[in-house]
């Protein structure tokens, strides 16, 4: 049974990331991104709201439509209870900002195009709650915020 479960698993896996890139690809340009990195297999798209009441409402139509987008990180690794012990004394406040604004778009194989065209245009009516600031920009507006 387990042999028969893992034949041709790289061949299937090799397929679904191709599928992942051609999607998340889709997603960048349908909905005007910026492209950091070109030829990715995003095993889910990451996108930046505003804030974390944005990041919520748009979850929250997310859910109510079954798009299927998440939060994915909720808390920062250093706030994990199994690792806070590492990182005793420490404090990432721009990890724990990205974490509350963060939010990502699925890229699976499963996604029919009326999925795709559903989704970006429950991003596209919430355009003005995602982050807009381009590459090393976003890092400096947050970091600003912390910085006073």
């Amino acid at each position: 049974m387990q042999a028969g479960l893992l034949k041709n698993w790289q061949a299937r896996l090799s397929k679904s990331n191709s599928i992942r890139k051609i999607t998340a690809q889709w997603f960048i340009d349908a909905l005007g991104l910026i492209k950091y990195c070109n030829n990715i297999s995003y095993l889910r798209l990451p996108i930046l709201a505003l804030d974390h009441e944005s990041r919520e409402k748009i979850l929250l139509f997310s859910k109510r439509e079954g798009l299927g987008m998440s939060a994915m990180y909720p808390i920062p690794i250093h706030e994990i209870e199994e690792l806070r012990e590492q990182f005793k004394g420490v404090n990432f406040p721009i990890a724990k900002e990205v974490s509350r604004r963060i939010l990502t778009i699925p890229t699976h194989q499963l996604l029919t195009q009326s999925d795709k065209k559903r989704i970006v245009a429950l991003m596209n009516l919430h355009a003005d709650e995602l982050a807009t600031l381009r590459g090393h920009e976003l890092v400096l507006s947050v970091k600003k915020k912390f910085s006073g």
